[in-house]
């Protein structure tokens, strides 16, 4: 598994995915970065353009997104919460975690989410610093088996705290996605995350 993910590392440092956008407001400018953000991580070779941004107003956050990449119209989830290369396929079934960044808010506290549980293995954990000085919990996990997610898939997530409920912007390693590329990608849109509360 760990020849797997180097090779898909070497992969994406080659090569991205192109397909014209179908979602297009306002281009974030670059006073729209993060003090501090796990773009540190091995994740951060992608340097995708975040020429998008698109608004979801029933939760109220504003995100930027790659220029090449497309998001959903509101048709079956609000619109803004799934961003892919190809037109994201959502179904009233949101729990196939197909897409390559998926963005939900839990009706939990950020405390409560983020304590450790039996259906994952943390694999790391540190805070980033969002703008407005706002601080999210970022998690890499490996699911045991005991909750949705099959046992051995990796998830990455930003926990954001918005009052008694929790913003989560997460991507999986799932056949037909480039997880490492995917999760450089979500740095660089949670660098541009603007909360509307």
């Amino acid at each position: 598994m760990l020849r797997a993910i180097a090779s898909l590392f070497l992969i994406l440092l080659l090569t991205s995915c192109n397909r014209d956008p179908e979602t297009t407001t306002e281009t974030p400018t670059p006073d729209e970065t993060l003090a501090a953000s796990p773009s540190q991580s091995p994740a951060s070779p992608v340097n995708e353009e975040l020429g998008q941004t698109c608004t979801n107003k029933q939760i109220g956050y504003t995100i930027g997104y790659p220029e090449d990449w497309q998001t959903n119209t509101g048709n079956v989830l609000e619109a803004c919460q799934v961003f892919d290369p190809n037109l994201p396929q959502t179904s009233a079934q949101t729990a196939t975690f197909d897409e390559a960044v998926f963005i939900r808010l839990a009706q939990v506290s950020l405390e409560k989410i983020t304590d450790k549980n039996n259906t994952q293995t943390e694999l790391s954990r540190e805070k980033a610093l969002l703008q407005n000085n706002k601080t999210a919990v970022v998690i890499e996990a490996e699911a045991t088996g005991q909750g949705l997610l099959p046992k051995g898939i990796q998830s990455y997530r930003y926990y954001v705290e918005m009052g008694d409920e929790t913003l989560i912007a997460e991507t999986f390693d799932v056949e037909g996605q480039d997880y490492q590329r995917n999760k450089a990608i979500l740095d660089q849109m949670m660098q541009t995350l603007e909360l509307n509360e």
